[in-house]
């Protein structure tokens, strides 16, 4: 057999097998991302959950959608604040931050009413000479020993759950004491709007990167807007899901932040989230 023959049967060979190969791949995520795989695949997930005594609430396979937000950091605010709240209190600022401590001079009554006691707090924060833009807070929860009561900012898009957007109203003994008021300008949309995973996906992800304990309790999970990163003078935006995970032994929660984009998990401080305890 001559040399140029070997030569061609060898090129012959090499082409075939490359041809199998580039098939192979091909047909490969297809067969990944069939609906039966992936069914079998969620399934799988759900039971070793069951397995892992971990409790979820209502969730959804929903996909939704999203922006990319941004607003311009600044204390601007914080002035016109000042100007708007009446002269039963004591506010505290400073240029190293964009929040505001505002002190009672005259604490304010909540009543004895239990039942009641929320819907007066609510009532005093929408009052404009108790708390700037007050109308645009929406109550979120309260920390476990019922003293700090927090209010998210509202948004066309949603809510903004970060501590740049955040009012902790102080209650002692019953009374309105003080509260700390983080306010953000409006927002603004850098792209169009874009797909987002589902609240079944975001716990999948958890799971998935084991940030769900075993024998925990998720309390809640919601969508909203979650901070990024500051750049150039702006704070961007992305859209969350923040999910409240109780452990069922010692009663103690922490927090998670799912890229509602990329499915990400994210770096969160519990700390700073603290006031989102059930």
């Amino acid at each position: 057999m001559d040399f140029k023959r070997i030569e061609c049967i060898f090129l012959l060979v090499f082409v075939a097998i490359n041809i199998f190969l580039f098939v192979e791949i091909f047909q490969a995520p297809k067969l990944l991302n069939g609906g039966h795989t992936v069914n079998v695949q969620n399934n799988d997930l759900k039971n070793e959950i069951i397995a892992d005594n971990i409790t979820l609430p209502k969730i959804s396979d929903e996909q939704g959608e999203g922006y990319y937000l941004a607003t311009k950091e600044g204390h601007s605010w914080i002035s016109k604040a000042k100007e708007q709240l009446s002269n039963n209190c004591t506010i505290v600022s400073s240029k190293d931050t964009d929040a505001i401590i505002v002190n009672l001079n005259k604490p304010v009554d909540l009543g004895n009413n239990k039942n009641k006691t929320l819907s007066n707090i609510k009532s005093f924060v929408l009052n404009t000479r108790n708390v700037y833009q007050g109308g645009k807070y929406k109550y979120i929860d309260s920390t476990a020993d019922k003293s700090t009561y927090i209010f998210a900012q509202k948004s066309k898009y949603g809510l903004v759950t970060e501590n740049h957007s955040q009012l902790s109203i102080v209650v002692k003994n019953n009374h309105i004491v003080s509260y700390m008021q983080y306010y953000v300008a409006p927002l603004n949309t850098l792209r169009e709007k874009q797909a987002t995973i589902s609240s079944q996906a975001a716990i999948d992800a958890l799971y998935t990167y084991s940030e769900l304990p075993n024998n925990s309790h998720v309390l809640w999970i919601s969508f909203v807007y979650s901070k990024l990163i500051t750049t150039r003078g702006s704070i961007i935006f992305i859209p969350t899901w923040l999910v409240a995970i109780q452990n069922s032994n010692n009663k103690f929660t922490i927090f998670k932040r799912v890229n509602a984009f990329s499915g990400n998990v994210m770096t969160i401080d519990n700390e700073e989230d603290k006031g989102y305890i059930k």
